[in-house]
């Protein structure tokens, strides 16, 4: 019996909980969006985890979106 059966048994816990992963990439014809993904680069780069990478296979383009907010 697993930890979460027991507690379920036990009431302890009234729902069961479903830890998923989301997919971090999303297609949509020619058209990929990437988020919280490492880039490779050419040369060192630090920072290689931009917010959002949009590829777009057709143009042959590719657009990096970072995000930062500032008080």
């Amino acid at each position: 019996m697993t930890a979460q059966e027991q507690a379920l048994s036990t009431r302890a816990i009234e729902a069961r909980v479903y830890h998923t992963r989301q997919d971090l990439r999303v297609q949509v014809g020619d058209t990929k969006i990437l988020w919280d993904f490492q880039i490779q680069t050419d040369k060192m780069v630090v920072a290689n985890q931009p917010d959002i990478v949009v590829i777009d296979k057709h143009q042959k383009t590719v657009v990096v979106i970072d995000v930062a907010i500032s008080k």
